[in-house]
């Protein structure tokens, strides 16, 4: 509204009284406004600089983490050690199994050989009879 228009509605001292309330009400408001703290901004966090400057690991810990690895280090070579002599025993198994085998082949052609003569004998014979009887 402007000033002429509430003039009708109000006298002068009122309109001062409600102006300088107005203005007392308003200032702490825009005051407020004005103070009003911004958005907290991320900090950082502070780091305990103690445990940048002391070393990570004692030298009894890096000691026993070297025995560690030593430890590791031998019992892995332990073992490639067992798993070579085992892959070597087991491929003397092998040629042993296979000796074997072949040995047993051998045996079964000389037994069939063998029973192959006898019946080629046995016909002979057969044969033999037969050619004496018919005489």
């Amino acid at each position: 509204m402007k000033k002429a228009n509430l003039n009708t509605c109000f006298d002068d001292d009122e309109l001062d009284k409600l102006a300088s309330e107005i203005s007392t009400i308003s200032s702490p408001i825009s005051s407020n406004l004005l103070s009003t703290p911004s958005p907290k901004k991320k900090r950082a966090k502070t780091v305990d600089t103690s445990l940048l400057s002391s070393p990570l690991l004692s030298e009894e810990e890096i000691s026993i983490s070297t025995d560690i690895t030593s430890i590791n280090s031998y019992h892995t070579r332990e073992v490639q050690s067992n798993v070579s002599s085992l892959k070597l025993e087991l491929q003397k198994k092998k040629l042993e199994c296979e000796r074997i085998r072949r040995e047993a082949q051998m045996q079964l052609a000389q037994l069939e050989q063998e029973k192959e003569n006898e019946k080629h004998f046995l016909e002979m014979e057969i044969l033999k009879f037969k050619t004496q009887l018919e005489q």
